[in-house]
This record gives structure tokens, sequence and C-alpha cells, in this order.
């Protein structure tokens, strides 16, 4: 998969599959039956190989994003980030955006033994407490985002905590504030 230059930061969308229906999320309609236009697969891991190793020499960033999905949905996530450490020359940044509410205690513990650097972190889109993160994060369970963005931390991993603010949620921003600094989270 040769790129017609040599990048520095790769985006990649690795799946499209999501346990979650917000209502803006271009992967549904209106926070209901998948969008036919969104095909609903995984990113290949031999193709996914063969384009982290055709960079390996110049890229410093990736960040593994989903537009209409989570990147926590592909059953080799681990496996992919690891990878990357493994095969990029130089030193890379590795960053991931998720719900948190996919996985378990141990995958998460596992994905701070891999993204160990410095600058490497995940945003756990969490958008207020139990009361009204599923009123956007529709069937997001917010008890296991808690336990997974609490192993990822304690296992070492940088997390930041990114909140979309809402008239249902607005006045739980100190709140979320004040539990995302008590559980350790770097930056809210």
């Amino acid at each position: 998969m040769q790129l017609p230059y040599d990048p520095r930061l790769l985006h990649l969308e690795i799946s499209t599959h999501c346990n979650a229906k917000c209502p803006q999320c271009e992967r549904n309609i209106n926070g209901g039956m998948t969008n036919p236009a969104v095909k609903v697969q995984h990113m290949d891991l031999n193709t996914y190989e063969i384009l982290i190793g055709e960079h390996r020499n110049t890229v410093e960033k990736i960040l593994f994003c989903g537009n209409a999905g989570d990147p926590m949905m592909h059953p080799d996530v681990v496996r992919m980030l690891d990878y990357a450490r493994q095969v990029c020359e130089k030193p890379i940044t590795l960053g991931m955006n998720t719900n948190g509410s996919i996985g378990n205690v141990e995958q998460w513990q596992d994905i701070a033994t891999v993204m160990n650097d410095i600058k490497d972190y995940v945003v756990f889109s969490i958008d207020g407490l139990e009361s009204t993160n599923s009123s956007y994060r529709v069937n997001v369970n917010w008890s296991k985002v808690m336990s997974n963005a609490e192993a990822f931390i304690a296992a070492g991993g940088s997390a930041h905590w990114d909140m979309l603010v809402y008239k249902h949620n607005q006045h739980q921003v100190d709140e979320c504030e004040q539990l995302a600094r008590d559980m350790g989270f770097k930056w809210f």
C-alpha cells in the first residue's frame, strides 16, 4: 500500500465495528440501524503490517481513531499496537480514541504495557457520569468504562478523558473533571 509520500503521522481506522449507537455517528441512522453506506469491517492484519512496514522509517505517530467504529473492536488491536512499536525505526507515539467499554481489564493492562512511551495515550470518550454518559453514548456500559480506564491507568497507561458537553450533562463537568483527577487521568 504505497502512499505517494512518506507520512510522519498515520491516522488509522482499523475497524468500523462499534458497540455504541451514538445518535450523531455516521455508522448508524440516528442511533438506530447500521447505515448501509458504511461497510462494517476490520482492517486486514496483513494490510496493516504492510502499511506500517512501508513507512517504518518515517512514521512518528500512529493514531488509532474510529470515525465510524471503535479501534477496540478489532480482535487484534493489542497485536497491532505491539507490531507498530516493534517495527518502526524511529521512536513513535501511539494514540487511541475509544468509548472505553470494549475489552476487559486484562486487555487494557496489556495495552498499557505496549503503550509505554511517555507520549503514548488513550483518549476515553466519556460524556458524563453514570446517569448521563449513555444519553449520547448509547449502549456503552459506564461501569465497564471505569473498570477498563482504571486498569489501564493502574498498569501505567496515560489516559485522557474527553467529554462532549450537552444540556443533559453540562451540570456534571466539574464532577467529571474531579473524578478524572482522582482516577489518575493525565488530561481532562
